[in-house]
């Protein structure tokens, strides 16, 4: 897929997120449609940066280290729950059960931040691709 193919589709997955996050969640308060926006803003950032190591794809193109680190953690965190053998609320945030003694967990606040700043690593991205072309 051409680059700015991946950065329409990074754009739809990104607003599917911002959706359950900002317009579906406060309304039906279910922790577990959290797991579904990380799902979708991973999705976002893989099409967005590249479906390999995305870490590894995010240093490549020089993106900016807060954001090769949140793409890692939602990468991670993405992984995670697809593999997960159990999900469950503590303390207003939603843990993943990965195995015997690995549990992740992240929050709505986490959420919310990773909404925003995926939207402006879209649009830096976005910058960057129409700068190539002047």
């Amino acid at each position: 897929m051409r680059a700015s193919q991946n950065l329409i589709l990074a754009e739809k997955h990104w607003k599917s997120a911002q959706n359950l996050v900002f317009t579906v969640y406060p309304v039906v308060r279910d922790l577990k449609l959290l797991a579904n926006a990380l799902q979708r803003l991973s999705d976002a950032l893989e099409s967005a940066i590249g479906r390999q190591n995305v870490y590894k794809q995010a240093q490549i193109q020089g993106l900016p280290k807060p954001y090769r680190e949140m793409a890692e953690r939602i990468a991670t965190l993405a992984s995670y729950h697809r593999k997960s053998l159990l999900e469950f609320k503590r303390n207003n945030r939603l843990v993943l059960y990965v195995d015997n003694d690995k549990t992740e967990e992240f929050s709505l606040e986490d959420i919310r931040d990773w909404v925003g700043r995926t939207r402006n690593l879209i649009d830096l991205l976005k910058l960057r691709k129409n700068a190539d072309k002047i």
